[in-house]
C-alpha cells in the first residue's frame, strides 16, 4: 500500500513489495512497514504503539511572529490563511518551512507607489499578487535587474550601492513584497512600517527523533516541494546536531539529495532534483551501511560511522541558516534495514 492521495499534491507511493502490509486495526492510509507517518498535507499522523495522535503532539515549534501561506505562486487574487506566533504554518501543501525575511513596503495589502530605502547591498526580490503590475526603478541606490513585477513573475535585483529604490504600482493589486535574496518568501503584512516574520524553528519530538537517530537500523522517506530551490543550496529536510545525522538537498553543480549518520560520511545521489518540483527522499541505515534514493532514482550506498545523537530540526538546521523555504508534505520512519529495491519502491 502506498502513500495513498495527498490532496492535489499527486500520486502514492505504490506497491512496497517485502515491506509487508499494514496491521488489520493501522488506519488505511498508513505507509506499510511504517514505525511512524506524519501526513502534514492532510493533518494527521499515526505512530505504532500509540495510534492515531496529533500532529502538534510529534512536533515542536517555535516562531516570534505570525506567517502567512499567500505565496508569489499563488493565483491572482487567491485566499490565504494567517498563522499565529508558534504556531504551525499547515494547509492542504503540507507543512509550510521558512527562514527569516523583513518586507520593505508598506502597507503591504494596500499596494501604492513609494520610495525604500534598501540599507544593505545584495540580492533584494519583488513579487506581487493581482493583475497590476509594480516596477522596481533605482533611486540614489546602484542597482541591476530593475524590471517589472506581475503575479507569478518577480523580479529580483542586485543592489552594489545602498540607497533609494522607487516602487511604482500600476493597475489592481492585492499584495507585494520587497525582501533580500533571491526568491520570494510567504506575505508578510505592513502597516506604516517594515515588517519581519521570525524564522520557522521547528523540531522532531522525543517519539520521532527516537526513530530518527535513536535506533541502529531503520529507514526515513520524505516528499517536500518548494517554488524556490535552486542550485548551490544547503537545504536541509532532517538534520540533528548540524549535520551529524540529515537529508539534504546539496549544492552543487546540480541539485543533489545526500544522507549522513556522522557529519564525515555522507552520501550523495547520483540523479539530480528539479529545482522548483516536488520531491521524494528516502534512506536506510543499519550498524554497518546506510543508502539513499531520490526520486525512486539510483540507489547509492556508503559507511555510517557513530554519533551522538540530540535535537532534530526539521526543515532546517539548529542555527535557521539552512530553511528549506516550501512545504513538506509527509514524513514516515520506520524500524527496519530496507533492501536497495525496497528503498527505491519508497519513492513516487
Amino acid at each position: 500500500m502506498g502513500f495513498g492521495k495527498l490532496g492535489a499534491m499527486g500520486r502514492g507511493f505504490g506497491h512496497l513489495g517485502s515491506l509487508g502490509r499494514a496491521a488489520a486495526s493501522t488506519p488505511a492510509w498508513v505507509m506499510s512497514g511504517a514505525s511512524a507517518d506524519v501526513d502534514f498535507a492532510n493533518n494527521r499522523a499515526w505512530v505504532t504503539g500509540l495510534g492515531v495522535v496529533s500532529i502538534a503532539s510529534l512536533i515542536a515549534i517555535s516562531r516570534a511572529s505570525n506567517e502567512t501561506d499567500l505565496l508569489w505562486t499563488s493565483a491572482s487574487g487567491a485566499s490565504y490563511n494567517t498563522f499565529g506566533n508558534d504556531a504551525l504554518a499547515l494547509n492542504s501543501g503540507g507543512l509550510n518551512i521558512y527562514g527569516a525575511a523583513t518586507n520593505l513596503l508598506l502597507n503591504s495589502t494596500v499596494p501604492a507607489t513609494q520610495t525604500v530605502t534598501l540599507s544593505a547591498t545584495g540580492n533584494y526580490t519583488l513579487w506581487v499578487n493581482g493583475s497590476g503590475s509594480a516596477a522596481i526603478a533605482a533611486g540614489t541606490a546602484t542597482i541591476t535587474g530593475a524590471g517589472t513585477a506581475t503575479n507569478g513573475t518577480p523580479v529580483t535585483i542586485n543592489c552594489t550601492a545602498t540607497g533609494t529604490v522607487n516602487v511604482t504600482v500600476t493597475g489592481s493589486l492585492n499584495a507585494f513584497q520587497l525582501e533580500s535574496g533571491t526568491f520570494g518568501t510567504p506575505l508578510i503584512i505592513t502597516a506604516g512600517v517594515s515588517a519581519t516574520r521570525a524564522a520557522d524553528n521547528i523540531t522532531l519530538g522525543t517519539t520521532l527523533n527516537n526513530l530518527w537517530v535513536n535506533q541502529t537500523a531503520g529507514w526515513a522517506s520524505m516528499r517536500a516541494s518548494s517554488p524556490n530551490q535552486v542550485v548551490n543550496i544547503l537545504s536541509r529536510l532532517l538534520d540533528t546536531n548540524s549535520g551529524a545525522a540529515q537529508f539534504q538537498i546539496s549544492g552543487s553543480a546540480t541539485n543533489r539529495g545526500a544522507v549522513n549518520r556522522n557529519s564525515a560520511n555522507a552520501v550523495t545521489t547520483a540523479n539530480a532534483y528539479t529545482a522548483g518540483t516536488t520531491l521524494q527522499m528516502s534512506g536506510t541505515w543499519s550498524a554497518s551501511a546506510m543508502a539513499i534514493s531520490l526520486n525512486q532514482g539510483t540507489v547509492v550506498s556508503g559507511t555510517p560511522a557513530a554519533f551522538t545523537s540530540g535535537t532534530t530540526n526539521l526543515g532546517n538546521r539548529a542555527d535557521l541558516a539552512r530553511p528549506w523555504s516550501g512545504a513538506i508534505q509527509r514524513l514516515v520512519l520506520g524500524s527496519t534495514t530496507l533492501s536497495n529495491a525496497a528503498l527505491q519502491a519508497l519513492s513516487p
